[in-house]
């Protein structure tokens, strides 16, 4: 491995341990999502993210589905689809619905063995018991270094801008996620990714989960 590879590992484990120390740690976070063709370069892709853990209600909190419609390019993706979010608090459930619009490039650079991928997110959202309409823009990145055999070291960073107000948001920069785990595949079309995430919300205290996730491609 390179001294580069180090060195941007290394930067990445120190941008993470301070708002780790800080943590709310306790939470788990489960995923599981399907992608894969259905008509020439026009692929689907279906996700379920389930957080559990917050505060005292220690079970279920949070339940995101989606479902997205994408155009596979050689190395990049284009993709617009729907997601349905639950927030379970105190006996009763707050739903948000959101337009979501993709655009994924799985190899953006490369320093030696190290591939960094990228993705830009926009959202509209709408959400019970708040008007009109919030737009946010969630930019991703993400990298992925082989250790031994199939196992990878995977880090990433996703941060949430608000673009004004609308659907109870408030604009400007709301939100910092930080993951770093390992990814290794199971069978030939199923793959496992486990690891630690960090979240920072603006006006509220950071949160640490740990996070497991299962792929299939189809």
């Amino acid at each position: 491995m390179s001294w580069k590879c180090h060195l941007a590992i290394g930067a990445l484990v120190l941008m993470l341990l301070p708002s780790a120390a800080q943590a709310d740690d306790g939470q788990i976070w489960l995923g599981a999502n399907a992608r894969g063709p259905v008509a020439g370069r026009v692929e689907l892709g279906v996700e379920t993210i389930e957080r559990f853990g917050r505060d005292d209600e220690g079970g279920l909190y949070e339940s995101e589905n989606s479902a997205m419609l994408g155009f596979r390019f050689e190395h990049a993706t284009l993709a617009a689809g729907y997601v349905r979010d639950i927030v379970y608090r105190g006996g009763g459930a707050a739903i948000e619905q959101r337009a979501r619009q993709d655009f994924s490039v799985d190899h953006l650079a490369a320093i030696g063995p190290l591939a960094i991928g990228a993705r830009l997110r926009v959202e509209e959202r709408w959400r019970d018991g708040s008007s009109g309409t919030g737009v946010r823009i969630r930019p991703f990145v993400r990298l992925t270094l082989p250790v031994t055999g199939e196992l990878h070291l995977l880090a990433s960073h996703e941060s949430f801008v608000n673009l004004g107000g609308g659907a109870g948001q408030r604009g400007g920069y709301d939100r910092a996620r930080n993951f770093m785990g390992f990814g290794v595949p199971l069978t030939k079309r199923v793959g496992v990714e486990i690891g630690y995430l960090n979240q920072w919300t603006r006006a509220a205290r950071t949160v640490g989960a740990a996070a497991l996730t299962l792929g299939l491609r189809w």
